[in-house]
């Protein structure tokens, strides 16, 4: 502590670059600071403090489990963030005097920001290292690091500044929240929407509840209801596995009961309106994505036959079109282990979706095989289940187990009248496809993989919903299950370290190698190099996969299918 005081005043009025002799670390008696990143210039990206706590005073039964460190973690990187905006002020050029952490948003989810070693606390920040032009303002740099990082950690790392009955209230809801997910897949419920949920958003660009928004009513042939650990009962709507509709007319709620069983694969905070929206946790959003890149695919299931005889075992493209970008979306989210798919026809290919039974007998050569005549399949071949948004498709009645009817964001049981109107007008396909094999797999190449920009070992930015990954970059603005941009950091993190690792290895054998180190060291033993920054948050292996298939340099090879 002593001697951080007697840096600071000796680089006092000095060039910027002399802050370097900070880096290092230091006791501020009740906890330990460490200098890990110090900026170049007041212009550039922040600096990276780390401190760590041991004695902070937290019952061991609030990180005795997983879920509870998780939500220990999410709660105290909540409270850094209001308190970092509360003590954060501009103090001299660039991002002088700023400390911050990105807004946590309306998910509970691990991140760097703040970890738990053993029993011990680490927390870490960005700090905009204080200068006057490019002169170090040292009495400023005194304030940030003797009064502000300080009061940051008294207020929010120490149990007796922090509200310990909200805090554990949080910590038995997390936990009741994970019970919940695993009490839902013992009974092969696939998605649970709890009566009561507020469904719509604030508005396109929040993700906050919508206040006065229609509170949700499961239709009772699909209630179910569970006690959950606490003790606490929670009622709702639960999907069970197989295929299910949601229809209805347009504005009717669709679309915005499909976001939110999507976003259930995340666990949200209280009074987010959707807390009690829980997904099976490898459940993945299909969509069309005109221009996407496509490497190897076999998407033979679902296209045959294209012009110039090319191969769909081993699919190739830069400028994917609608159908082909779907049928290659679904063949990768079975390379990647998903076990629900999600569909909204207003986000779908229509050729891929369907075809009736005129343009069957108008276009004799059709390469296509729509979705509808797969789904039994994809069910029998690898355990998926479907849930599908459809407001003019009527052919998806005659596969689907159960329709839920949407009428003024009321849902209701409508599988009973479905079946009636298909005995009435019932669907006559003009072809049956060839029977659904098991897709090829796929070995990524080293060539095309890589981080490296120019001298850089590594060069992983956030621009947006883009990954920069060395000299590509990868656009996952369609990939709707990335909710926080410190999730595409750790997908960027995540592809830098696999890069030293492929070679031979499988896209499934990637995943299985990033999930071991997550669940072996954390997020943070992503990071190769350097310090560990404070934005990376966790992403689900789905999320990592759709970053890797887009990378326009992408080199595979085609293996035999796994029977």
């Amino acid at each position: 502590m002593d001697r951080l005081r007697r840096i600071i005043e000796s680089i006092d009025r000095r060039g910027y670059k002399a802050y370097s002799r900070i880096k290092g670390e230091y006791d501020f008696r009740n906890f330990r600071l460490f200098v890990d990143r110090v900026q170049g210039d007041p212009f550039a990206s922040p600096s990276v403090v780390r401190v760590e706590v041991e004695n902070h005073g937290f019952p061991p039964d609030f990180f005795s489990d997983e879920p509870g460190r998780v939500a220990l973690r999410d709660y105290l990187y909540r409270l850094i963030h209001i308190r970092a905006k509360k003590v954060s002020r501009p103090r001299g050029t660039g991002g002088s005097g700023i400390i911050s952490v990105p807004p946590p948003g309306q998910i509970i989810i691990p991140r760097t920001g703040v970890q738990l070693d053993g029993d011990k606390i680490v927390a870490r920040l960005f700090v905009g290292l204080p200068a006057r032009g490019r002169t170090i303002d040292g009495h400023a740099a005194y304030e940030m690091f003797f009064m502000d990082i300080p009061e940051i950690v008294k207020k929010c790392l120490f149990a007796q500044a922090v509200n310990m009955e909200h805090l554990r209230d949080f910590i038995v809801f997390h936990r009741d929240q994970v019970a919940l997910r695993r009490m839902l897949t013992e009974r092969g419920i696939i998605a649970f929407v709890a009566d009561g949920a507020v469904l719509p958003r604030e508005s396109g660009i929040s993700d906050k509840p919508m206040v006065g928004g229609k509170p949700f009513r499961s239709p009772k042939s699909f209630l179910v209801e569970f006690t959950l650990p606490s003790g606490r009962k929670v009622a709702g709507m639960g999907i069970p596995e197989g295929t299910t509709l949601i229809v209805g007319g347009g504005y009717h709620g669709k679309t915005t009961l499909l976001d939110a069983i999507q976003n259930g694969v995340y666990f949200h905070i209280p009074g987010d309106g959707r807390e009690w929206v829980i997904t099976h946790p490898d459940a993945v959003k299909i969509r069309a994505e005109d221009g996407r890149s496509v490497r190897g695919v076999d998407i033979s299931a679902f296209i045959r036959e294209l012009p110039q005889k090319k191969d769909t075992r081993d699919f190739s493209t830069d400028d994917a079109s609608g159908s082909t970008s779907m049928a290659a979306a679904i063949v990768e989210a079975v390379e990647s282990g998903a076990k629900v798919l999600l569909f909204d026809e207003d986000t779908s290919a229509t050729n891929f979706m369907i075809k009736d039974d005129r343009m069957v007998e108008l276009i004799q050569k059709e390469p296509i095989v729509p979705l509808v005549d797969r789904l039994e399949e994809l069910r029998a071949l690898f355990g998926i289940s479907v849930i599908i948004v459809v407001g003019g498709a009527g052919e998806y009645l005659d596969v689907a187990e159960r329709v839920i009817l949407m009428e003024e964001f009321e849902p209701s049981d409508a599988s009973e009248r479905a079946r009636q109107i298909t005995e009435k007008y019932p669907a006559h396909r003009a072809r049956k496809p060839e029977p659904m094999e098991i897709p090829r797999g796929r070995i990524i190449l080293r060539r095309g993989f890589s981080a490296a920009k120019g001298r850089k070992s590594e060069y992983v930015k956030v621009k947006g919903k883009n990954l920069v990954f060395g000299t590509q970059t990868i656009d996952l603005s369609a990939v709707e299950q990335i909710i926080l941009p410190e999730q595409i950091r750790g997908i960027g993190r995540a592809m830098a370290y696999l890069e030293e690792k492929i070679g031979e290895i499988t896209v499934a054998d990637a995943l299985d190698m990033i999930e071991e180190v997550l669940r072996r060291e954390g997020l943070s033993g992503l990071v190769r190099w350097g310090a560990v920054p404070p934005d990376i948050a966790y992403f689900r292996r789905h999320e990592l996969a759709a970053a890797i298939n887009r990378l326009r340099t992408l080199a595979v090879k085609s293996v035999p299918a796994r029977g």
